[in-house]
């Protein structure tokens, strides 16, 4: 039911998503199962935030990240700490979302988990950056790109950059770095 649930997600087949990722739930409530729990949560989550239902998003996001602490399960921990990060951003919780990415960036870096890190600064360089700290949003930004594990995160931090270059009003750094992260991005479709 995850799988298909993730499948629907990415196919924009919402009501499907949610159908299969409730079923999901359910199988692992009746197994007693944090991972499958915390996966299905970390999914609905993404899924509520392509629906713009930010609230539901962080209800899922919330209890994802308590489910997948409790496991060795680094990689969904990831993921649904990012997740969570964006939806409290796009609700305008940026010191939430500040909070989480700080803690899960120590996280990584206890672990040595690149990509947990990545994740991390993509959050609070995006949170910096929708409170006008341009500098630090930048700054962790950059970061992140130089310790980013590949293209693909690499891609989506080049975009957040942009978007602080932008918001900042250096049009002349948005421009290439948004450039590069369509660029890499058109490499994954």
């Amino acid at each position: 039911y995850l799988g298909l649930g993730h499948a629907h997600t990415f196919l924009g087949a919402r009501q499907q998503a949610i159908e299969s990722l409730q079923l999901a739930l359910e199988e692992g409530t009746r197994c007693q199962d944090a991972v499958v729990l915390g996966r299905a949560h970390t999914a609905l989550t993404l899924e509520y935030g392509f629906a713009g239902r930010l609230q539901q998003g962080i209800y899922h996001g919330e209890q994802a990240v308590a489910l997948l602490e409790q496991t060795a399960d680094h990689t969904w921990l990831g993921r649904s700490s990012h997740y969570l990060g964006c939806m409290y951003n796009l609700a305008g919780e940026c010191l939430r979302s500040l909070e989480l990415g700080t803690r899960f960036h120590t996280f990584g870096e206890r672990i040595a988990d690149r990509r947990l890190q990545v994740l991390a600064l993509d959050v609070i360089g995006w949170s910096h950056a929708m409170q006008g700290q341009w500098d630090a949003g930048i700054e962790a930004l950059q970061h992140a790109i130089a310790v980013s594990p590949d293209a693909f995160e690499t891609a989506f931090t080049l975009g957040l950059l942009g978007y602080a270059y932008l918001e900042q009003g250096d049009i002349a750094q948005a421009v290439p770095s948004l450039e590069q992260a369509v660029e890499q991005a058109n490499q994954y479709r």
